[in-house]
């Protein structure tokens, strides 16, 4: 009788304060395409460390500024919005290469 009220009592929380899904996926979803956008930023040929480390503090400041902002959105929607956002922008973080010109 008692361990059927305390389920009945626990599912009653739970459905006054459902998990959180959506930010925690969406996160995820940030990390997930920083990971790979870093990848991509150290595989980029012929440029410098300081061209890569340029590229690469970009892409982690949008990465962070994103969960920033997904941590105060108000809806799912807008978490996915933010989450899509921030994935194209993070996509875009690759390093600027400039000519370098050969020394003989």
């Amino acid at each position: 009788m008692v361990n059927a009220a305390k389920d009945k009592g626990v599912a009653d929380v739970k459905a006054v304060n459902p998990a959180a899904k959506a930010k925690p996926a969406a996160k995820k979803g940030i990390d997930e395409k920083l990971a790979e956008q870093l990848k991509a930023i150290e595989n980029t040929p012929d440029a410098t460390d300081e061209e890569k480390k340029v590229a690469a503090d970009a892409a982690r400041a949008i990465a962070e500024q994103a969960k920033k902002e997904i941590d105060a959105a108000k809806s799912d929607a807008d978490v996915k919005a933010l989450e899509d956002e921030a994935k194209a922008e993070i996509e875009k973080s690759l390093p600027l290469v400039e000519d370098k010109t050969k020394c003989s």
